[in-house]
């Protein structure tokens, strides 16, 4: 007995680390990657640490592996860009069961691929063989994002100021378990059944769309206030964390242009409307409060950029002390 008899091929692991790994690492005696450039910066590093759920188990069932490098990088740059950060250097965690050598390679070519789009470099992580942890083709995808501030954040929320909305391209990387068991667990769709003339995983496994490369470009004497990536918790959580609890989000429905599949979420799992807007962006997948002297500006420029922004809504008094989001 050995240990590639217990599930756990060393030197397959070791073949993958030489030709995917090793080549972005400087000195492999070390057990850790110095940020130098980040430590000399006028503002100290900051990370930020994110997976993308269960939507893995459907990109493996459907074969997209190179997806998940993808919805890995640009959930973190998003992150780190609300504080104003740009995301440069990321170390992952990848661990499986049994992966065959495509579905492996696919899985750290998504990564570097983003990496590279980003600019971010790999500095390394940790790739783990899990002999009975994982069904056959699934994986586990966690990554450690770090950067340095490149923008400071203004906090004076004050009633009357504007949010502006970025839109999303479907749920990102937020609510698949409800979605799996929607859609899935009881038998009625699969990943090809159609739905508006397209397959249901077009729908539902589109890659994270990255804001920080836009959100960087915006010129710096325009005043951010404050800055929300519309995750778990959909918009209502994202206000909760980033406005004084004496303020409220007023949000007018009509203008989140929600993709269909969310309808479709909605209705064949009987939903309730607030529940939606709790697990998913419902359309948005960020969002800028900005001064309402400066809103329309700051919404040119976006456009201007090729982006469909849109002001969903501004900011008033919260008087009850209730709800910090409120739909219209």
């Amino acid at each position: 007995m050995d240990y590639r008899n217990s599930g756990v091929d060393r030197d397959r692991i070791e073949e993958f680390k030489q030709r995917f790994i090793y080549p972005f690492i400087s000195d492999r005696s070390q057990y850790s990657a110095p940020l130098n450039d980040l430590v000399n910066s006028v503002y100290p590093p900051e990370i930020t640490v994110d997976g993308i759920g269960t939507k893995a188990l459907l990109l493996a069932q459907k074969g997209l592996y190179h997806y998940a490098g993808y919805d890995l990088v640009n959930h973190l740059s998003n992150d780190l860009a609300v504080s104003g950060v740009r995301l440069s250097y990321l170390a992952d965690y990848i661990s499986f069961t049994q992966l065959t050598d495509k579905q492996l390679s696919n899985l750290i070519l998504g990564i570097m691929g983003a990496c590279y789009e980003m600019g971010v470099r790999l500095i390394g992580g940790e790739t783990a063989q899990m002999p009975g942890y994982y069904p056959k083709g699934c994986f586990e995808l966690v990554g450690m994002g770090i950067g340095n501030r490149y923008r400071k954040i203004d906090s004076s929320i004050i009633s009357g100021d504007k949010i502006i909305g970025l839109p999303s391209n479907g749920p990102h990387t937020n609510g698949y378990s409800l979605i799996r068991s929607i859609l899935f667990d009881s038998g009625k769709y699969t990943l090809d059944s159609i739905f508006q003339d397209k397959p249901l995983w077009y729908h539902i496994l589109q890659s994270h769309l990255s804001y920080a490369k836009l959100l960087e470009a915006l010129p710096k004497d325009i005043n951010i206030k404050r800055m929300g990536h519309i995750t778990g918790g959909g918009i209502p959580n994202c206000i909760k964390r980033i406005i004084p609890s004496n303020y409220k989000a007023i949000i007018t429905k009509g203008k989140l242009a929600s993709p269909p599949i969310f309808d479709l979420i909605a209705t064949e799992g009987e939903v309730e409307q607030w529940e939606m807007f709790n697990t998913f962006n419902m359309g948005i997948g960020y969002i800028l409060i900005v001064d309402n002297k400066e809103v329309s500006e700051i919404d040119r420029w976006i456009k201007g950029s090729g982006v469909k922004s849109e002001i969903i809504g501004e900011i008033g008094e919260n008087e009850t002390k209730g709800s910090q989001t409120e739909f219209r």
